[in-house]
């Protein structure tokens, strides 16, 4: 499981820019019922970031060697003067 579980990580964590995080924490849980079932979260804080408020958050569900994201990623790792220019894009193609 430990292959799959880097495997989707190193394919399903991009920053905004293509450059590298300048920090990512990883933390995971596992249950021990009849089926191995783990949960793992990655936070990655982007060079440009001060603190950890402009940081990308995903979430992964582990069973079975299967590797799979749980939910949406929550993809706050830009720069807060992109906001307004992302958001008339967004609307314009609505």
């Amino acid at each position: 499981m430990t292959e799959n579980l880097a495997s989707a990580l190193a394919s399903g964590i991009w920053t905004y820019d293509g450059r590298p995080y300048e920090a990512l924490f990883i933390s995971g849980s596992c249950d021990d019922g009849p089926k191995l079932r783990c949960e793992v979260l990655v936070q990655g804080i982007p060079a440009f970031a001060k603190t950890r408020d402009y940081a990308d958050v995903y979430q992964w569900v582990a069973t079975a060697g299967f590797v799979r994201p749980s939910g949406e990623p929550f993809l706050g790792g830009y720069p807060a003067e992109l906001d307004d220019p992302m958001d008339r894009l967004a609307r314009s193609l609505d």
